[in-house]
């Protein structure tokens, strides 16, 4: 039997998807909740119960970004976080791609930063944010170029970017 919290969820998901659907189809402005409602399966009232006035369809559109990462239930502040995040991204290249189209790269940026970026009490708060940002110029790169190249070639890209910075500094050091 599923909890009241895992219906929520599936009900929110289900919004957040009718969402992305007709966002395809035409600009975020656009889109009435009426017609997410009726996509979604649900009336207008629940619509409204879970992302409030129209404005929450960027809320929902997050939601969706953000519910997929977590249904893959890596532990964000591990290691090892990176390949899993950076493959999950490339899965969902179309709908980051569809949300550039519509001028809502913040979002991304807003996951992100919610994977990489500084937790509550975070004593690494600086590097927290220097890796959320170097990861948010990371996506905007891959952005920019439509997801064309694999991720092993973008992962090669960042090391060799990396590695080119570390001797620009070497370099300054030591002149």
């Amino acid at each position: 039997m599923k909890t009241y919290e895992q219906g929520s969820l599936e009900v929110k998901e289900a919004i957040a998807n009718a969402v992305f659907a007709i966002l395809k189809e035409k600009p975020i402005e656009a889109i009435k909740v009426g017609e997410v409602s009726e996509k979604a399966y649900v009336g207008r009232t629940t619509f409204y119960r879970y992302y409030g006035m129209k404005s929450g369809l960027e809320e929902a559109l997050y939601f969706a970004l953000r519910r997929g990462w977590e249904k893959l239930g890596i532990e964000e502040k591990s290691p090892n976080c990176d390949e899993p995040f950076f493959l999950y991204l490339y899965t969902i290249r179309d709908r980051i791609l569809l949300l550039q189209k519509n001028h809502l790269e913040n979002l991304v940026d807003r996951l992100v930063l919610s994977v990489y970026g500084p937790k509550e009490d975070d004593e690494n708060y600086y590097f927290r944010y220097i890796g959320a940002g170097m990861w948010i110029g990371a996506v905007h790169a891959m952005m920019a170029h439509d997801f064309q190249d694999s991720p092993k070639q973008i992962r090669f890209q960042m090391m060799l970017s990396f590695a080119k910075m570390a001797q620009e500094n070497q370099n300054k050091k030591a002149s």
